[in-house]
């Protein structure tokens, strides 16, 4: 719609005539030439060429097409918009006039009639930050004319302004006169309020990074380049000489590394801490749209969300530029801007940047006349940018002119001495933060930060030290609060099961792993009284089949498809949290147990494999309930005396062989580090929250879980996280055998031992232990030989290999154990699967024949049971499958470790696979 000028509408309704409309045009232009302002209408009725109802008349048709095309308004009829009109006024405001501040009651809406504002906030911080600049047409105090709400920002004119406004009291009055329009404006503000609500949940995390980033520009980063190592003390003087003049300067440093405090420092030792500092990661800016947030990542969207960021833009500049933008480079005149990742910055800019360099000025988008401004620039990188230059991947000219000051900051790795300092630091400063009373890190605590290598460097500690400082119940953080490690890569073949409604709300559901323990504790408890009370023929007690025909082999198959989830609904698990819950002293689990706890759930299940073979447990009941026993009394013994499930987390050696197993699983739970990171104050999935008052039971959270060992899917992370942190990803199986970071102790001890118990087994149903076992010499005494044959094997194997040079490459890299143990892994998982397919389709298909001979029934002929040639054909197939996915294993993790080198891996190295595979589908042929 054309609104018009007073003067047209005026004519139209031929209330004067052209040469009265000239004559109080030259009047307000003497006017104006006074510094004074007074509209056409105003001059022409005190002059009496027009009449006051025909100038009311004029206004109320040009305020009601002005009113028409605001964004408010432009949905309702030209007859309602009218009645909204009838309670406007026009109002003249002089040159720097403060309309509303910051905080002032939502009571009035503008709309710009001439003239322009300048729309900004001040943070916390105190600091001012222009949002916008507005001009004629354009609207503001919108949210505050439909709900009343608090001004969000302060509006000030830039020029004497003309405007139309309208009182939210006045606008109550015509709206409630009318139904129509009383359902039209709750119609609109119910719009506008599901678009806000979709917007702030799509956009949570980006909103909290912006006020981060806006909180930034006076402040600077959270902490001072802390340190007294001789590197840190060469970094300084190195800043303060840089600091003596305005030249650019680039530092370089690893990710993670304290790139953004020694710009704070630079800018600090320049002589002008008060001056705006500003940050932006250039890597990350977006165009934000009139509604919705860009997320492309087309060039040409990146570029233009650059350049608007540097320089800033004006109005109409491109199609979705609906205000000017004013950009760092003029904000922060006097000041300093810090790029960080500037070879993010796409090469048209990286040329208009080196030109601002050397001259001063710049030109904003859409703009005609040039804008100096006076800023140090700081620009921050992890690559190598002679590098990039020197292919053409960066402008030489801006790689010049950064180049002449460069400063490099360490790794915490080689700054082990600060360490301690870093950490006492950040305790005081999140223990203040967040409303604690902790004092430091006790000893046990600081051992682990000083033998970790923090990879993620500064951004890493940050984050340990805060969720510690959290978590932390005592006055000084301990190891339980400390979860040391990175976060694991997130297979890109993935798909997030919860973002099924149907499996959201299961995990969701209050009865959820409730009631599946419930069923599973009925079928535990049967076993158990079968097994003590019920007859002990194999043959006439169902428990047999319940255990060894049924449970066992399902809990085995089940890792590959729903990892570990069998231990969420394990009634032992549950006795044990409600011990824990209930009854316990909730003492600390003590450290021995944190640290060595695998090697005792590794003893105890070669003592359950000796003690199946030695005591023949599969053919008899009451083993089998003691076994259950056995497992039982230790979990709930510890549940009364420690928190949450210590006994499924550090001892139980069914536990840990399944959780090992779920290393292989095609589903893993993760967490969105992104959200945990930076925006999870409350880390309610470990502490425990109001849908669930328990943590995990397992003493992790999704933000610490590099691997499947220890999740248990009970759910209760998912119930409790707000922000829909926790991921349930289908995944390539095996994937985080390679993608792991760094190989755990539990996986690489256990493998050999599991491989040494699988051969074990194999060779007792093959017959070929029989030799022996007719001479009297006990099983047990094999089985430690075995034990020790295939460890002492594994130690040979790798230290063969390590002596091995990598054909054609200079590196003396050999196999290690832990590559050999996660690559033989899945050939593990292969012959446990397959070892446990025969009883399930021998011994399972038996339990409706043995039931009825149990209660005096001749149910025979509903038993099933697979062919022998078929079951072995089905075991060799998963052995050989087994097999060729430990060498796709030890291949991706052997190219990872030379960084993608494309060195074909030795034979030699393979060969450990190979033969077993071979042992493996040689002990199913014999068997």
């Amino acid at each position: 719609m054309q609104i018009k000028k007073i003067g047209r509408y005026l004519l139209d309704n031929q209330a004067c005539d052209r040469k009265d409309v000239t004559a109080a045009l030259e009047k307000q232009s003497n006017f104006e030439s006074q510094g004074k302002y007074k509209s056409m209408g105003e001059i022409m009725v005190a002059s009496q060429t027009l009449a006051p109802e025909d100038l009311e008349r004029g206004l109320h048709q040009q305020w009601t097409d002005m009113l028409s095309a605001a964004d408010l308004f432009k949905s309702l009829s030209v007859e309602q918009v009218s009645q909204i009109a009838q309670a406007a006024e026009d109002r003249t405001i002089p040159k720097n006039t403060i309309l509303f501040s910051q905080g002032d009651p939502g009571e009035t809406y503008w709309l710009v009639i001439s003239g322009g504002v300048r729309v900004y906030r001040h943070t916390d911080e105190g600091t001012e930050v222009e949002l916008a600049q507005l001009q004629a047409e354009d609207g503001f105090g919108e949210m505050s004319l439909l709900t009343g709400e608090p001004r969000s920002a302060s509006v000030q004119t830039v020029r004497a302004s003309r405007f139309l406004v309208i009182n939210k009291n006045d606008f109550d009055q015509v709206v409630s006169t009318s139904l129509e329009l009383t359902v039209a404006f709750a119609k609109i503000l119910a719009e506008r309020l599901a678009r806000g609500n979709v917007s702030l949940e799509a956009a949570s995390a980006k909103e909290r990074a912006y006020q981060r980033f806006v909180s930034d520009y006076q402040a600077g980063p959270q902490f001072e380049l802390i340190g007294k190592s001789r590197l840190v003390d060469k970094l300084r003087k190195q800043s303060k000489t840089f600091a003596a003049n305005k030249k650019p300067v680039l530092i370089f440093g690893p990710p993670g590394t304290e790139k953004s405090s020694v710009s704070w420092h630079i800018h600090k030792a320049g002589g002008s801490p008060e001056a705006p500092f500003l940050l932006v990661d250039i890597k990350n800016v977006k165009l934000i749209r009139q509604s919705e947030a860009s997320s492309s990542s087309d060039p040409l969207q990146v570029e233009l969300a650059q350049d608007s960021t540097l320089f800033g833009h004006l109005r109409n500049a491109f199609s979705f530029a609906k205000t000017n933008r004013l950009g760092l480079l003029q904000v922060g005149s006097g000041g300093t801007v810090v790029i960080n990742n500037i070879e993010s910055l796409a090469p048209s800019i990286q040329g208009k940047l080196a030109a601002f360099i050397g001259t001063g000025r710049f030109l904003p988008l859409g703009g005609r006349e040039e804008i100096y401004s006076e800023v140090r620039i700081i620009c921050s990188t992890s690559a190598d940018l002679q590098v990039l230059a020197e292919n053409g991947d960066f402008n030489n000219d801006l790689y010049g002119l950064l180049a002449e000051q460069t400063l490099m900051v360490p790794t915490l790795r080689r700054r082990k001495k600060d360490l301690g300092l870093l950490v006492d630091n950040l305790v005081e400063h999140y223990s203040r933060q967040l409303g604690k009373s902790v004092k430091g890190v006790d000893q046990k605590g600081y051992n682990e930060i000083m033998g970790y290598d923090w990879p993620g460097n500064m951004d890493e500690l940050e984050v340990v030290v805060r969720r510690a400082v959290h978590l932390a119940s005592n006055e000084k953080l301990t190891p339980e609060d400390l979860f040391i490690g990175l976060t694991p890569t997130i297979d890109n073949f993935t798909f997030n099961l919860l973002q099924l409604d149907k499996v959201r709300k299961i995990f969701k559901n209050t009865w959820y792993p409730a009631s599946v323990q419930l069923v599973s504790g009925v079928f535990f408890l049967s076993i158990f009284y079968l097994g003590f009370w019920g007859k002990q023929d194999p043959d006439n007690n169902v428990s047999m089949v319940l255990a060894w025909g049924i449970w066992e082999p399902m809990v085995i198959i089940s890792t590959l498809f729903v990892a570990r989830a069998w231990c969420g609904v394990c009634p032992v698990g549950a006795l044990s949290s409600l011990c824990s819950r209930y009854f316990s002293l909730k003492l600390s689990v003590p450290q021995f147990l944190r640290k060595y706890g695998f090697y005792l759930s590794g003893i105890g299940l070669g003592i359950i494999i000796w003690f199946e073979v030695a005591a023949h447990m599969v053919s008899s009941p009451r083993f089998t309930a003691f076994l259950i026993t056995a497992i039982a009394v230790p979990a709930i013994i510890l549940g009364v005396f420690f928190q949450r499930r210590t006994w499924c987390r550090y001892l139980c050696p069914l536990g840990k062989m399944v959780g090992i197993f779920s290393s292989a699983s095609i589903v893993e739970l993760r967490a969105n580090y992104g959200i945990c990171n930076n925006d999870c104050l409350t880390h309610s999935c470990y502490t425990g929250g109001q849908e669930c008052q328990s943590g995990c039971p397992m003493f992790e959270g999704p933000f610490s879980l590099r691997s499947n060992v220890d999740c248990i899917y009970c759910g209760n992370c998912i119930k409790n996280c707000p922000n829909q942190s926790p991921q349930m990803n289908l995944r390539l199986p095996g994937y985080e055998l390679w993608a792991s970071r760094r190989f755990e102790k539990p996986v690489v001890f256990l493998v050999p031992m599991i491989m040494s118990t699988q051969i074990f087994r194999g060779l007792v149903e093959a017959g070929y232990l029989n030799y022996f076992l007719e001479r009297g010499i006990n099983r047990s005494f094999m089985l430690l030989v075995l034990l020790a044959t295939v460890t002492a094997l594994v130690f040979l194997a790798v230290k063969s290999s390590e002596r091995l040079m990598l054909q054609g490459s200079s590196h003396k890299k050999g196999i290690s154990a832990g590559m050999l143990s996660y690559s033989l892994l899945f050939l593990a998982v292969a012959f446990e699967v397959a070892y446990h397919l025969e009883r399930l389709l021998l011994l399972g298909g038996q339990i409706l024949p043995v039931l009825g001979r149990q209660l005096g029934m001749n149910w025979e002929a509903l038993g099933a049971s697979g062919a022998p040639w078929a079951i072995t054909t089905l075991q060799v197939m998963l052995v050989l499958v087994g097999g060729m996915g430990a060498l796709m294993v030890l291949k991706r993790i052997y190219r990872d470790s030379l960084k993608g080198n494309p060195t074909k891996i030795p034979f030699a190295w393979r060969l450990p696979v190979v033969l077993a595979t071979i042992c493996y589908i040689w002990l199913f042929i014999a068997g």
